[in-house]
């Protein structure tokens, strides 16, 4: 198969074009484009509920924290009374 020169000269425009394109940046695809924001979405969706769920674990830590308070308190409290009775 044999090309003419203008077939040459316009294979070569169109490989100019496209090297344009894509040098220029991604290509805007409508449906790419609607994959990417329903990802957004599910990433914003997942990062309220690994929110929600550290505020829960907060939340479980803090009581336990306070209950470990009480009873070392009541702890020293009863050594403390035992300490005066005995005494």
């Amino acid at each position: 198969m044999e090309l003419t020169d203008q077939q040459v000269i316009d294979l070569f425009t169109r490989l100019g074009r496209i090297e344009e394109k894509l040098e220029s940046g991604p290509i805007n695809c409508p449906l790419h484009a609607e994959h990417i924001r329903v990802l957004g979405l599910r990433v914003d969706d997942l990062e309220e509920q690994v929110g929600k769920v550290e505020t829960v674990i907060g939340r479980k830590e803090l009581l336990v924290a306070m209950f470990g308070a009480i009873g070392i308190g009541f702890s020293f409290m009863v050594k403390y009374l035992w300490a005066r009775i005995v005494s």
